[in-house]
């Protein structure tokens, strides 16, 4: 029985590049943890600073509402972007 939305190669050189594609792509390096966000981004420059290590806390507040005047940013939404880049391994 096939499952719903799932494609399966009509052929065997289909099924060799769709497996060609997965293995490219289990192999490809990965990329930096800030390019996970948007260029220009509050979270984009969160990251960035955080992954820095120069500041603390308070004085990323203070660069990205520098940046992004109207933002709504504070001193927990810095602490969790610093909780997500230890996560991912960006940050010790």
């Amino acid at each position: 029985m096939k499952a719903k939305g799932i494609a399966t190669p009509k052929s065997a050189k289909a099924a060799k590049v769709v497996e060609a594609k997965v293995v490219k792509a289990a192999n490809a390096k990965p990329k930096k943890f800030e390019d996970k966000f948007r260029v220009g981004s509050i979270g984009r420059q969160t990251v960035e600073l955080i992954v820095a290590g120069k500041l603390s806390n308070d004085e990323i507040l203070k660069e990205v509402k520098k940046t992004h005047k109207d933002s709504q940013t504070t001193a927990a939404c810095i602490a969790w972007y610093k909780s997500k880049c230890r996560k991912e391994g960006a940050i010790k």
